[in-house]
């Protein structure tokens, strides 16, 4: 339904555009499609498809691919978006078998009951493979899942913000977060505990992208009724 193109080949201001700050371009070229259907048995999600290309004279080592995401449920009903508190009563949760993220409204605070619904991203499948995944059910060993409180610059690491493109902290580094999940005890917490979080699903490493070569990624967003 949706086709675009970009990249990150742009280093200074241009019509329309917003200047990147200290920007060094890795050399990529990203073609973006999305699919949808009106279909009562296939209206519940949309397929985004990423292919990669490495445009650049370098080849690009351990590459990592992630959809990095601010997923809100509510009852839009009973509160509207700019409420106070809007942000902070969204659920999260990881199924790293399904190598879905997922979000639902936790208690439809602060009025109303919650929406009864769920939303999922999910990693379907890459062209090739990660290193090391020989198989589509060996990949939810290489998919990976973060999350972090909307701007948080103290308290517990784990769900501090990301600053800096590489940082020894491996929190604080977004690369490093494309590599390797949080801990488990600090992802359950996301079920009962809501917060005004964004979350990063990820994929890698692809170990070499020469220059020509491509990458694909495909995603998938998911609604659902909430059962049970």
């Amino acid at each position: 339904d949706f086709i675009c193109d970009y990249s990150d080949l742009r280093t200074g201001p241009s019509q329309g555009a917003d200047t990147i700050p200290n920007h060094t371009p890795l050399g990529i070229k990203i073609h973006q499609e999305s699919y949808a259907w009106n279909f009562p048995f296939a209206d519940f999600f949309v397929i985004l498809r990423y292919v990669i290309t490495n445009v650049g004279a370098d080849t690009l080592d351990s590459v990592y691919v992630g959809l990095w995401d601010n997923a809100v449920v509510r009852n839009t009903n009973n509160v509207r978006p700019g409420t106070p508190g809007y942000f902070d009563y969204t659920g999260q949760g990881f199924d790293s078998v399904q190598r879905m993220a997922y979000s639902f409204d936790f208690s439809g605070q602060p009025g109303g009951p919650p929406a009864g619904s769920y939303i999922g991203v999910r990693i379907l499948g890459t062209t090739p493979f990660p290193s090391g995944v020989a198989t589509l059910d060996e990949l939810f060993h290489h998919t990976y899942y973060n999350a972090w409180q909307f701007r948080l610059s103290s308290g517990d690491e784990a769900y501090l913000s990301p600053t800096d493109d590489f940082n020894s902290n491996r929190y604080l580094s977004r690369y490093s977060r494309l590599t390797q999940s949080m801990p488990e005890d600090k992802i359950a917490p996301l079920r009962t505990t809501p917060k005004n979080v964004t979350y990063l699903l990820s994929t890698g490493p692809f170990s070499r992208l020469n220059p020509g070569d491509s990458i694909e990624v495909v995603y998938a967003v998911v609604c659902a009724k909430k059962f049970g």
